[in-house]
């Protein structure tokens, strides 16, 4: 597989993931505890998805795709985003030590190509990174408002979220032959970057949920699931679930009417004038 083509997986991993997290912010906002909560969880759905669309862009220009084929032209199977957040979270604990691990896994990524050789890419992972680093913040404090039982339901959590994060970063084989980190386009291997992932995390989650970093290796250990090489970092042939994708991307015809792209929906010719429905209509 030629560079290029890793790169546009590996970018992939980063967009595609941020754009599901991107719609768990979204889905939660309604649950929001208080408006400094439903203000924050907007913000970081909007970054998460300017992250998102950025890629898809860049990545549809850089292969000569038409606009808007990644967004709305692809199948489930063929995203690439991580398995962690197939599955909605059970409580209010688990939900935040899932955005958290989530935000952490897909900066160490970004942080492997900060400093490489790509002229478009680098700079542009380490923007993402600045807004990246105030969703970390949000999460700190979401995290010391956490009652005992909220952090019963985090530790809870721990050993199925962390495991699938942690086997997102693949195998360190396939990190030793990644062919980007040869060229000089990542500056970081992808094995390092899951190490020091790995520190961040069991170090935050010991100190916030006030348990030793021993119990959450333990935890993780257990049932660390299969490590995955695969170009979508994900167990070959599995897709996210049918209600995530279809809230992702809808189907109903109410849906994709509002979601048609701006350079098809500009063409549109509609005819409001001298239609009874607007004719009466009082615009004052």
């Amino acid at each position: 597989m030629t560079i290029e083509k890793n790169l546009m997986a590996e970018l992939l991993c980063i967009a595609d993931t941020e754009w599901v997290l991107g719609h768990w912010y979204t889905r939660s906002l309604m649950n929001s505890r208080n408006l400094q909560d439903a203000t924050a969880l907007g913000a970081m759905s909007q970054d998460t998805w300017g992250h998102t669309r950025a890629l898809f862009r860049y990545l549809e220009e850089e292969n000569n795709l038409p606009d808007f084929q990644i967004e709305f032209g692809r199948k489930a199977v063929e995203v690439h985003n991580m398995d962690m957040l197939d599955n909605p979270p059970q409580s209010y604990g688990d939900y935040i030590l899932t955005t958290y691990i989530a935000e952490l896994a897909v900066w160490r990524l970004m942080a492997t190509f900060k400093d490489g050789s790509h002229s478009d890419i680098a700079p542009m992972m380490t923007a993402f990174g600045k807004e990246c680093y105030f969703h970390r913040l949000n999460s700190d404090g979401w995290f010391t408002l956490f009652t005992d039982e909220e952090k019963q339901e985090a530790i809870g959590a721990i050993a199925h979220r962390l495991g699938a994060a942690i086997a997102w970063f693949g195998t360190e084989k396939a990190s030793s032959e990644c062919e980007l980190l040869a060229s000089g386009v990542r500056s970081q291997s992808v094995w390092d970057a899951r190490e020091m992932f790995v520190k961040e995390a069991s170090s935050k989650l010991a100190k916030v949920l006030d348990i030793t970093e021993q119990k959450i290796e333990a935890l993780i250990d257990s049932v660390n699931p299969s490590e995955r090489n695969n170009m979508r970092r994900r167990p070959e042939g599995t897709e996210m679930p049918a209600p995530l994708w279809e809230y992702v991307v809808p189907t109903n015809e109410g849906a994709i009417l509002a979601r048609r792209p701006l350079s098809v929906s500009v063409q549109d010719e509609i005819d409001l004038w001298d239609k009874p429905e607007t004719i009466a209509f009082d615009y004052d």
